[in-house]
């Protein structure tokens, strides 16, 4: 329920005054979103006196809560030593507890709950504090996800990737709670049977540079716990485990974390001042690079690669893991080139070795690739002057912008900090197949771009439809008709290329049939869209004698078309 707010409401609609949620001025959380989604708000627009809580319950939270170190540090007690239960029925019960035999912890507890949560202790314990709360019991268990008991808690989700001030906040009250510091062994510890919090530690400890160990043990709970299955007449089970060690390479680390009393704080401060006393496992300021101990087969198994967009790296088995998935594939792919190559493999028949690995490439040399890219820039916005020289018609060669030929003349790396006009969040978010490709035929192709041009003032239509059959149509159909001229024979069967066909009419060497590589299609295939462009955007008669003399020459190779085959639809 939110309260409060009536007053808030009213200012958008009159309210039904007799209805019970007015009068209690407690109203359904769905109601009141639904009721400020109408006029465009939502719940963060409520006004700071707004409080939440549950219905028939008098304990009320407020609705925005700013945390600060010293919260961090009770949800960190939490974790080490809370416990949430709840009993249901007419008489439900809904409580948080968390123990400590120190009287400054639960003097603590007791002054940050009460800051944050407007909560007073239900009770007086010499060895816990105990808050009554639904709200509370849900704040904890179901909306952070902290876990009721041992074996449950987590470090949730949302606070691990905390800035560090808070993050540390958040250990210190864990370690106070559930650690301990010795001189003697010099090292940091704790104890956790929750398999879950024992990878969250070790994950969170690491931004810290701090490298944990795990050893497991059993062992049978306390005495009190004892004695209940003693008095059941049943054996008393063993738990297992999980013992958390910070060595002491890396107790010096810690201190960015520290404990909340000062008499570990005390210890912590002797055992930094002392040597480490070494590892066995080998590490750097980088990494941490544990020995391998034996590697079994496990058989063929199902494996799976992640990919972490933001980070690129994820912990698995404690271990921190890149995303490599791309620099695996990278290696497998020239290990197949490496290993698999052979020129026995390559295809004979024309084409077939345009891409094998005969030349490797390991660098690139800006310096040494095609010209045009010198021409690339390499600038966030291009400068105001450009666009002032746009208007008076001037080349683009009278205005500079920084591009890859005037970096490789300072000397700079031209493949770092590379700008970019227009900002996107995925580079692959762009047009994955264009309708260039999508389009069938070259008529279909050439009449869409015509179709945009009309449509844009900026563009002569008739200067586009003339460089279009000048710069691509024309020289296609005179170079492919040279090419026809001049082409070779191919077997389909085995490939065999002959510089003349045989008078036999077959191939010599399988008697299978040979074939033209160039073909009348791919000579013919831009004489239509030419002649269709003349007519239309009605061009000079250079452009109309050009295109008949080359289609006059067409003609007299292939024969000119009697009888024409036309689809149906032409027709309906």
């Amino acid at each position: 329920m939110l309260r409060n707010i009536k007053n808030y409401l009213s200012n958008f609609e009159s309210l039904n005054k007799s209805s019970n949620f007015y009068q209690r001025n407690s109203f359904p959380i769905k109601f009141v979103e639904e009721f400020l989604n109408k006029y465009g708000k939502s719940l963060k627009d409520l006004p700071t006196e707004a409080r939440i809580a549950v219905k028939r319950d008098n304990v009320e939270l407020p609705l925005t809560i700013k945390p600060d170190n010293d919260f961090f540090e009770l949800i960190g007690l939490y974790i080490a030593e809370g416990y949430a239960r709840s009993i249901k029925g007419k008489k439900g019960l809904n409580q948080v507890y968390i123990a400590s035999n120190d009287e400054r912890i639960r003097e603590f507890v007791r002054e940050t709950t009460q800051k944050y949560f407007g909560l007073k202790p239900s009770e007086k314990k010499e060895d816990r504090v105990t808050f009554s709360s639904r709200i509370l019991y849900e704040f904890f268990s179901d909306y952070f996800k902290l876990g009721k008991n041992a074996k449950e808690k987590r470090i949730p989700t949302l606070f691990l990737n905390l800035k560090k001030d808070k993050l540390a906040a958040l250990l210190r009250g864990y370690f106070e709670g559930d650690g301990s510091v010795s001189v003697t062994d010099n090292r940091v510890t704790c104890d956790t049977v929750s398999e879950g919090l024992k990878h969250d530690l070790s994950f969170v400890l690491s931004r810290f540079e701090i490298f944990t160990k795990f050893y497991e043990y059993e062992k049978q709970p306390g005495p009190k716990v004892r004695q209940f299955y003693i008095n059941k007449k049943r054996d008393t089970p063993k738990f297992k485990i999980t013992k958390i060690i910070i060595p002491s390479n890396f107790t010096k680390n810690f201190n960015q974390i520290g404990f909340i009393s000062d008499r570990k704080n005390k210890i912590l401060k002797e055992i930094t001042k002392k040597n480490p006393r070494g590892m066995r496992i080998n590490f750097d300021e980088n990494y941490v690079y544990p020995k391998i101990i034996k590697i079994e087969s496990t058989g063929e198994q199902v494996s799976y690669c992640f990919n972490v967009s933001s980070e690129h790296n994820f912990f698995a088995n404690d271990i921190l893991v890149h995303n490599c998935d791309g620099d695996e594939f990278s290696v497998m792919l020239l290990g197949d080139v490496l290993l698999n190559f052979s020129r026995e493999f390559l295809p004979s028949h024309r084409g077939g070795t345009q891409d094998s690995p005969l030349v490797l490439n390991a660098k690139i040399d800006a310096g040494e690739v095609d010209e045009q890219i010198l021409d690339f820039e390499l600038v966030n916005e291009y400068p105001l002057e450009l666009y002032r020289l746009a208007e008076e018609k001037k080349h683009s060669s009278e205005i500079k912008v920084y591009d890859v030929r005037r970096a490789l003349k300072e000397g700079r790396d031209p493949f770092v900090n590379i700008g970019f006009t227009h900002k996107t969040d995925n580079i692959n978010d762009g047009v994955v197949c264009s309708n260039y490709k999508m389009l069938a035929t070259m008529q279909d192709k050439v009449r869409h771009q015509m179709e945009l041009v009309e449509k844009i003032r900026a563009a002569d239509t008739a200067e586009t439809a003339r460089l279009v059959i000048e710069r691509h149509f024309l020289r296609d159909l005179k170079g492919n008709l040279r090419k026809f001229s001049m082409q070779e024979f191919r077997c389909v069967a085995c490939n065999e290329i002959m510089r003349r066909p045989p008078l036999s009419g077959v191939c010599p060497r399988c008697q299978g049939k040979i074939i033209f590589t160039t073909h009348e299609g791919g000579i013919k295939k831009y004489l239509e869209p030419a002649l269709e462009l003349v007519n239309k955007y009605k061009l000079s008669s250079y452009i109309r004698q050009s295109l008949e003399l080359t289609k006059r020459h067409m003609d007299s190779i292939f024969g000119r078309e009697l009888e024409t085959q036309e689809d149906l639809e032409r027709w309906f």
